[in-house]
């Protein structure tokens, strides 16, 4: 069986804001796209992830 095409756009941004410290977000499947990599088998649809990073030490 021959699956849909599909277009799928992601995006991530990040920001030093310190000398040991990084805020970030991700942006995975932005237009919400429905599609499958395999037959049958559900995919994420629009998701998002958003943290800090923060180091320790020298």
């Amino acid at each position: 069986m021959t699956l849909k095409d599909y277009f799928l756009a992601d995006a991530d941004v990040s920001y030093q804001a310190g000398p040991r410290t990084r805020v970030f977000l991700r942006v995975d499947n932005l237009l919400d796209e429905r599609y499958e990599t395999v037959f049958g088998y559900g995919t994420p649809r629009l998701s998002a992830y958003a943290g800090v990073r923060v180091g320790f030490g020298k």
